[in-house]
């Protein structure tokens, strides 16, 4: 009997999936016989070559590299993003897994799914194997919203709900995720996001309201931060606030945030962020408001929202008032918010983290729920019934 792990991502803590799944999982992750990675693209980051032994990566991303050479840029990326030879590339994967033994009759599964290449492998293994799977959706790249409400291209939609029937256990990155599923198809779910791994005390400071106030953003900088991280720009250049942003590419960091009163810093260790955070007045998470990220702003949990709320410093979260994020930390009163991009909103928000009340209220309730609903030992209770399935207990 083996236990396979499946998805388009890798389980190395190189990435927030990764972390996710090395703050609950732990030491279970060594007993996995083996990791799939259904594709691979060439900006992802590398995996360690003391693990790589472990993988079996299957590089779609290099047959676009090989066909641009070829065609052209342009033609080459319609041709990648064919839905049809996306479910072959996935269904020759299938084949060749179980052709390998990689996976048989025995094996059982953790499908970790952001896309349509893990949901194509696994429907075709279990056409042919019928293998037991638990599914955990940090992502659903596929649904998207156009004109007023939420849609599946091509057969995505038939497949995501197939996919989330024939499983033994589904976990979800949000409670909003957990809603939608059950609305759409019908699914009950958990709910399993990173946990805090370092719950510190409140740290009380006493900040004068004409006191520029010293923020940090840890994380990557993409379409999903960028306009709500951009919208502190004006406080900081009429010198109300500074903000350090750490990232592992600073390249990334936009035009508008390259300015005095922004720090570009180095990445840190993971371990060391909750330590740095309390360097500082408060920590920023943006959330994309554009409609382009609205799937991963409505449905996505942030792995850094754990430790930002438990770091023992006041979080202040930019992002629409459905976001997944905000609905979560608003039912607690567990951070400020600022739910638009407007500059009197985030001004607001900012008189909040120096108002001594406002800040003791939002530490002692971020505490709380840290120490609660954020631990990992109650991640790992939610994820206990899954480990016995997969053989890993």
């Amino acid at each position: 009997m083996t236990t396979i792990f499946l998805s388009e991502m890798c389980a190395e803590a190189i990435h927030g999936g990764g972390l996710t799944l090395h703050r609950i999982l732990g030491k279970e992750l060594d007993k996995f016989d083996g990791f799939v990675k259904v594709v691979n693209y060439d900006n992802e980051p590398e995996i360690s070559l003391d693990k790589i032994d472990h993988y079996i990566i299957f590089p779609f991303g290099k047959f676009r590299q090989w066909l641009s050479k070829i065609l052209g840029c342009t033609l080459a990326y319609k041709i990648f993003k064919n839905n049809l030879l996306r479910k072959i590339h996935s269904y020759r994967i299938a084949h060749q897994l179980i052709q390998q033994r990689t996976i048989t009759s025995s094996t059982k599964m953790l499908v970790c799914p952001q896309g349509e290449f893990s949901l194509y492998v696994v429907q075709k293994i279990n056409k042919l194997l019928n293998v037991p799977y638990v599914t955990w959706v940090m992502d659903d790249h596929l649904v998207k919203w156009q004109n007023g409400s939420w849609i599946y291209q091509y057969d995505h939609e038939q497949l995501m709900r197939e996919h989330l029937q024939k499983a033994e256990q589904v976990f979800v990155i949000s409670p909003n995720l957990q809603k939608f599923y059950k609305q759409k198809f019908g699914i009950d779910s958990q709910v399993l996001f990173s946990p805090c791994e370092y719950v510190s005390e409140p740290f009380h400071r006493v900040i004068d309201h004409n006191e520029k106030l010293s923020l940090a953003y840890f994380g990557s900088i993409s379409i999903w931060q960028k306009d709500a991280l951009e919208s502190l720009a004006p406080l900081i250049e009429e010198n109300v606030i500074s903000l350090d942003i750490f990232t592992n590419n600073q390249a990334s960091v936009p035009i508008g945030l390259q300015i005095a009163g922004v720090n570009i810093c180095k990445p840190i260790s993971p371990k060391l962020v909750a330590l740095e955070i309390r360097k500082y007045d408060g920590v920023v998470i943006p959330i994309g408001f554009s409609e382009d990220v609205y799937n991963m702003s409505y449905f996505n949990i942030a792995t850094k929202m754990s430790e930002c709320v438990g770091s023992g410093i006041p979080t202040l979260v930019i992002g629409a008032e459905d976001s997944a994020m905000v609905s979560f930390l608003s039912d607690y009163g567990a951070a400020v918010l600022a739910t638009s991009t407007n500059k009197a909103d985030l001004a607001a928000a900012i008189s909040k983290l120096k108002d001594p009340v406002i800040r003791q209220k939002v530490l002692a309730n971020a505490y709380n729920v840290a120490q609660i609903d954020l631990s990992v030992d109650k991640m790992r209770e939610h994820w206990s019934y899954a480990s016995q399935l997969l053989n890993l207990a």
